[in-house]
């Protein structure tokens, strides 16, 4: 299909969805206890057959099937999704249109969580990429970095907010150069993600000026631009196990 938006629907749910203290005679509050979680059904794979269904997989490029060359596989799975490993779970009852297809671009927006190694789902020279809101990550609290982030070689940026240390958040890559091998990483015959080793400056941070109105918006300070490959752009496509360059 051809779209200029679609969504996704958490299937995992966490304590950080919803409020979880009591709100006796507020009306305009809706708690964890009141909600519904959605269900999805994941049978036949996670790939999206509408821009707003509940699945996370979505195809960007060749709409028509006439250059899968250049068609581009990207994947939205939130927080406790990753650390739960739905989309690496759903992948052998994904039914890729033609058999040509592949997580391209693994996108994890998270409160509270970094790439999982049991749960990386992209093809050999994609990506996993995860944005926190709530943690730093990496050996040692540096702006950025590479290395092992809780046991996913990966490059890394840091924000502190310089006003309240105590809020902290991360942007973290992972690439893959060779697939996850089965579908439970829990198995024995299964195989989670190579991933590539990325140079320690593969992050450039910018800086964000604070507005006035800074207060009124946001609670953990400005913020930062974290941009991956700004002096050597990465390619998509097969992947090195030294990606400090482009391949």
């Amino acid at each position: 299909f051809a779209a200029h938006a679609a969504t996704t629907d958490k299937v995992f749910d966490s304590a950080e969805d919803l409020v979880l203290w009591d709100v006796t005679g507020r009306e305009d509050v809706v708690t964890e206890q009141m909600s519904a979680h959605p269900y999805v059904d994941l049978s036949a794979g996670d790939l999206k057959r509408d821009p707003f269904d509940a699945h996370a997989i979505l195809r960007l490029g060749a709409t028509d099937g006439s250059a899968p060359d250049i068609a581009t596989d990207i994947a939205v799975e939130i927080c406790l999704d990753h650390a739960d490993a739905r989309l690496r779970g759903a992948m052998s009852r994904t039914r890729w249109p033609r058999g040509d297809g592949g997580i391209d671009l693994q996108i994890v927006p998270s409160c509270g969580a970094a790439l999982s190694p049991g749960a990386v789902a992209a093809v050999a020279g994609g990506y996993a990429f995860n944005v926190d809101g709530q943690l730093a990550v990496g050996d040692s609290i540096l702006p950025t970095g590479s290395g092992s982030v809780f046991g996913v070689r990966s490059a890394y940026g840091n924000y502190i907010d310089p006003a309240n240390p105590r809020y902290r958040a991360h942007t973290q890559l992972a690439g893959v150069v060779s697939a996850a091998v089965g579908d439970d990483g829990r198995s024995p015959s299964a195989t989670d993600a190579e991933l590539a080793r990325f140079a320690d400056d593969l992050v450039t941070v910018v800086p964000v000026v604070a507005p006035p109105t800074l207060d009124t918006f946001f609670s953990g300070g400005p913020g930062a631009v974290h941009i991956y490959g700004l002096r050597a752009p990465l390619p998509l496509g097969p992947a090195r196990a030294d990606a400090s360059a482009p391949t």
